[in-house]
């Protein structure tokens, strides 16, 4: 969602709690973590940003004031990264949101693309081609740091509440890939003012144990501990290509199948647009094929459903 758009619905809308869902989400911008973490907390660090050879800096928020103050949720897994781990780390060291799934993926570090004809080639002007006809370079320049002056690189952020993952989260990670940079913390005074905690403990106990009684939370579980055992056993690849086909199928079918577990109608909630997605979608055919699509999936999706019984806890116990 654009921020523009963001920032229309949450202050045209009279909600009670938000869960910003940051699952499968690879990152962005720097600068976008930046404005989109600003509006929820008034003003302040929220990183640390560390180029070769020079001084590390603090990334400030410089926009006084909120645009929503309320209780907040941030949803991550294992292929939350880089900018989206920035995001839910700033906020979880502000003690402003509660983060809610899995270990994140672990990549702190930030990348500048530059196309490899630029300059040189394009004699009338300094600036690179719009299109380059021999590719681009994508090269890591700067490393990344959560306000506490930590590193999420290779570990991943850990979430104040954990619900069970039906990915093998040790298979998605930055610590397997080749020539990643190790995992380090720096030495640098900032000052910040953290919120009062929030009642990370209990809520944790009320969702293990609603988590606990789940049907499909068992089976996920169940199934998890199949795939990782069965990739644990099978690290040989067949290269028989009837072998490999039932090699193959059986992962597909483990993974297919935890899956699917994970879709269940909630009872808990219904979902409706906002204002300002309404007042898009009356004039917009195509987009509001997919929003069909999209509610659906909230719909059935248990992991939303839990974290909205965990908000629905959050709002109870919060002053």
């Amino acid at each position: 969602m654009r921020k523009s758009v963001f920032r229309g619905a949450l202050k045209n809308e009279n909600i009670d709690g938000l869960i910003v869902d940051l699952r499968y989400n690879g990152g962005g911008a720097i600068d976008e973590v930046l404005e989109l973490a600003g509006m929820f907390i008034d003003v302040g660090p929220l990183c640390v940003l560390s180029l070769k050879d020079t001084t590390p800096v603090t990334m400030k928020d410089y926009n006084r004031g909120t645009i929503y103050n309320g209780p907040l949720i941030i949803l991550i897994n294992e292929l939350s990264a880089s900018a989206s781990e920035l995001f839910a780390s700033a906020l979880q060291d502000y003690h402003r949101a509660l983060i809610v799934g899995t270990n994140s993926f672990g990549k702190a570090t930030g990348q500048n693309v530059i196309p490899l004809d630029a300059l040189y080639e394009n004699k009338k002007t300094k600036f690179p081609k719009s299109n380059s006809q021999k590719g681009y370079l994508k090269i890591t320049d700067c490393k990344l740091y959560r306000i506490t002056c930590k590193s999420n690189q290779l570990t991943g952020m850990i979430p104040d509440i954990r619900l069970p993952g039906f990915l093998d989260e040790t298979a998605y990670n930055e610590s397997l890939y080749p020539f990643t940079i190790p995992k380090d913390t720096i030495i640098k005074k900032v000052y910040y003012k953290p919120l009062p905690s929030l009642p990370v403990s209990k809520l944790a106990e009320f969702s293990s144990s609603r988590i606990k009684a789940d049907t499909c939370f068992k089976k996920i579980t169940v199934m998890t501990d199949s795939i990782k055992k069965m990739k644990k056993n099978n690290t040989v690849v067949p290269l028989n290509l009837l072998s490999y086909k039932r090699f193959y199928d059986h992962q597909t079918f483990f993974t297919n199948f935890t899956d699917s577990l994970s879709m269940r109608k909630s009872s808990s909630f219904g979902v409706t647009n906002n204002s300002v997605d309404k007042e898009i979608l009356s004039v917009d055919d195509n987009r509001r094929l997919m929003n069909d699509l999209y509610i659906k999936n909230i719909e059935n999706d248990i992991y939303i459903d839990e974290t909205y019984k965990i908000m629905t806890d959050l709002i109870k116990t919060i002053p």
